[in-house]
């Protein structure tokens, strides 16, 4: 049986003039506003967006877990300012 037979054409058809007529609902829609598209803007949002995210998880597992407060780069500032107040 072949693959492209006129039934198999008709529903490819039929569905592509269902997707477009959906479109083009969607399009008519107010509050669905194409706004122009600025590629920088939108890598900053996105990086804003992961970075605040990161932060957030950080900040989740310091509060739950004791021994997450205690990073490396913690120790070391926090033992050069106690090793200055110390002398």
């Amino acid at each position: 049986m072949p693959l492209w037979t006129t039934h198999n054409i008709f529903l490819i058809f039929l569905a592509f003039i269902i997707n477009l007529n959906f479109a083009l609902l969607i399009v008519g829609l107010p509050f669905m506003q194409s706004k122009p598209l600025d590629l920088n803007q939108y890598v900053t949002d996105e990086a804003l967006s992961g970075l605040f995210i990161m932060m957030g998880k950080e900040e989740t597992k310091i509060r739950t877990d004791p021994t997450a407060r205690a990073t490396d780069l913690l120790k070391t500032n926090f033992w050069t300012i106690a090793s200055r107040n110390l002398t």
